[in-house]
Protein backbone atom coordinates (compact mmCIF):
# COMPACT_ATOMS: atom_id res chain seq x y z
CA UNK A 1 0.00 0.00 0.00
CA UNK A 2 1.28 3.46 -0.87
CA UNK A 3 3.97 2.14 -3.22
CA UNK A 4 4.76 4.35 -6.16
CA UNK A 5 4.61 2.92 -9.64
CA UNK A 6 8.02 2.85 -11.29
CA UNK A 7 8.62 5.62 -13.81
CA UNK A 8 9.39 4.21 -17.26
CA UNK A 9 12.91 4.76 -18.57
CA UNK A 10 13.62 6.17 -22.03
CA UNK A 11 16.86 6.17 -24.01
CA UNK A 12 18.27 8.96 -26.18
CA UNK A 13 20.99 8.24 -28.75
CA UNK A 14 23.57 11.04 -28.97
CA UNK A 15 26.38 11.50 -31.49
CA UNK A 16 28.83 13.62 -29.52
CA UNK A 17 30.42 16.78 -30.91
CA UNK A 18 33.54 18.84 -30.33
CA UNK A 19 36.01 16.14 -29.31
CA UNK A 20 38.52 17.39 -31.90
CA UNK A 21 38.46 20.99 -30.61
CA UNK A 22 40.01 20.15 -27.25
CA UNK A 23 43.52 18.72 -27.11
CA UNK A 24 42.73 16.49 -24.11
CA UNK A 25 39.70 14.74 -25.68
CA UNK A 26 41.44 12.62 -28.37
CA UNK A 27 43.91 11.14 -25.85
CA UNK A 28 41.10 10.30 -23.47
CA UNK A 29 38.96 8.82 -26.26
CA UNK A 30 41.87 6.64 -27.42
CA UNK A 31 42.20 5.18 -23.91
CA UNK A 32 38.44 4.74 -23.70
CA UNK A 33 38.30 3.02 -27.09
CA UNK A 34 40.84 0.47 -25.88
CA UNK A 35 38.77 -0.06 -22.71
CA UNK A 36 35.54 -0.25 -24.74
CA UNK A 37 37.00 -2.86 -27.13
CA UNK A 38 38.22 -4.87 -24.12
CA UNK A 39 34.65 -4.71 -22.73
CA UNK A 40 35.85 -2.99 -19.55
CA UNK A 41 33.40 -1.07 -17.39
CA UNK A 42 33.46 2.66 -18.26
CA UNK A 43 31.73 5.22 -16.06
CA UNK A 44 30.24 8.19 -17.94
CA UNK A 45 28.22 11.19 -16.82
CA UNK A 46 26.40 14.11 -18.44
CA UNK A 47 26.56 17.53 -16.85
CA UNK A 48 26.32 21.25 -17.64
CA UNK A 49 29.37 23.20 -18.77
CA UNK A 50 28.49 26.80 -17.75
CA UNK A 51 32.03 28.07 -18.45
CA UNK A 52 31.83 27.09 -22.13
CA UNK A 53 32.90 30.18 -24.09
CA UNK A 54 30.66 29.44 -27.07
CA UNK A 55 27.50 28.43 -25.19
CA UNK A 56 26.98 28.87 -21.45
CA UNK A 57 24.12 26.32 -21.68
CA UNK A 58 26.38 23.59 -23.09
CA UNK A 59 26.43 20.08 -21.66
CA UNK A 60 29.36 17.70 -21.74
CA UNK A 61 29.97 14.01 -21.34
CA UNK A 62 32.77 13.03 -19.00
CA UNK A 63 34.44 9.67 -18.44
CA UNK A 64 36.17 8.38 -15.34
CA UNK A 65 39.72 7.47 -16.41
CA UNK A 66 42.51 6.72 -13.94
CA UNK A 67 40.34 7.97 -11.03
CA UNK A 68 39.75 11.35 -12.69
CA UNK A 69 36.76 12.73 -14.61
CA UNK A 70 37.78 13.79 -18.13
CA UNK A 71 35.77 15.65 -20.75
CA UNK A 72 35.28 13.63 -23.92
CA UNK A 73 32.84 15.75 -25.96
CA UNK A 74 29.75 17.95 -25.99
CA UNK A 75 26.06 17.25 -26.45
CA UNK A 76 24.97 18.66 -29.86
CA UNK A 77 23.25 22.06 -29.57
CA UNK A 78 19.91 20.75 -30.86
CA UNK A 79 19.72 18.54 -27.74
CA UNK A 80 20.92 21.11 -25.18
CA UNK A 81 17.43 22.26 -24.03
CA UNK A 82 16.21 18.71 -23.35
CA UNK A 83 19.42 17.83 -21.50
CA UNK A 84 19.13 20.99 -19.42
CA UNK A 85 15.67 19.92 -18.25
CA UNK A 86 16.74 16.30 -17.60
CA UNK A 87 19.82 17.32 -15.60
CA UNK A 88 17.93 19.99 -13.61
CA UNK A 89 15.24 17.45 -12.72
CA UNK A 90 17.85 14.82 -11.78
CA UNK A 91 16.26 12.40 -14.29
CA UNK A 92 19.37 10.98 -15.95
CA UNK A 93 19.91 7.41 -14.81
CA UNK A 94 22.69 6.10 -17.03
CA UNK A 95 25.15 7.09 -19.75
CA UNK A 96 26.87 4.40 -21.83
CA UNK A 97 29.02 4.31 -24.93
CA UNK A 98 27.27 3.09 -28.04
CA UNK A 99 30.40 3.37 -30.17
CA UNK A 100 33.83 4.97 -30.40
CA UNK A 101 35.02 5.24 -33.99
CA UNK A 102 38.51 5.98 -35.17
CA UNK A 103 39.08 7.70 -38.51
CA UNK A 104 42.12 9.10 -40.25
CA UNK A 105 41.87 12.79 -41.19
CA UNK A 106 43.89 14.17 -44.07
CA UNK A 107 44.33 17.78 -42.96
CA UNK A 108 47.29 20.15 -42.67
CA UNK A 109 48.57 17.75 -40.06
CA UNK A 110 47.15 14.27 -40.77
CA UNK A 111 46.01 12.48 -37.63
CA UNK A 112 43.65 9.91 -36.15
CA UNK A 113 40.35 11.27 -34.85
CA UNK A 114 38.06 9.59 -32.35
CA UNK A 115 34.31 10.14 -32.59
CA UNK A 116 31.97 8.80 -29.92
CA UNK A 117 28.28 8.19 -29.54
CA UNK A 118 26.44 7.41 -26.32
CA UNK A 119 23.04 6.36 -25.08
CA UNK A 120 21.56 8.33 -22.21
CA UNK A 121 18.78 6.81 -20.14
CA UNK A 122 16.39 8.98 -18.14
CA UNK A 123 13.21 8.67 -16.11
CA UNK A 124 10.22 9.59 -18.25
CA UNK A 125 10.04 10.64 -21.87
CA UNK A 126 12.61 12.91 -23.47
CA UNK A 127 11.45 16.28 -24.73
CA UNK A 128 11.67 16.77 -28.51
CA UNK A 129 14.84 18.23 -30.02
CA UNK A 130 14.78 22.03 -30.24
CA UNK A 131 15.76 22.95 -33.79
CA UNK A 132 15.26 26.67 -32.99
CA UNK A 133 17.82 26.73 -30.17
CA UNK A 134 20.61 29.27 -30.64
CA UNK A 135 23.77 29.42 -28.56
CA UNK A 136 23.22 31.10 -25.20
CA UNK A 137 19.41 31.27 -25.48
CA UNK A 138 17.69 31.70 -22.12
CA UNK A 139 16.60 28.26 -20.90
CA UNK A 140 13.89 28.27 -18.26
Amino acid sequence: MGEKEPVPLYVEYVSLRGSTFHKDCPKTLKKLRDMFCAKKDIKLRALPEPNNIRDSNAHIIQALVDSQWNRIANIPKVKVPKFTVAVRNNEIQDVKFKNIKCQYAMADTPCWLYVASVTVTKCGKWLPNDRKYRYNDALH
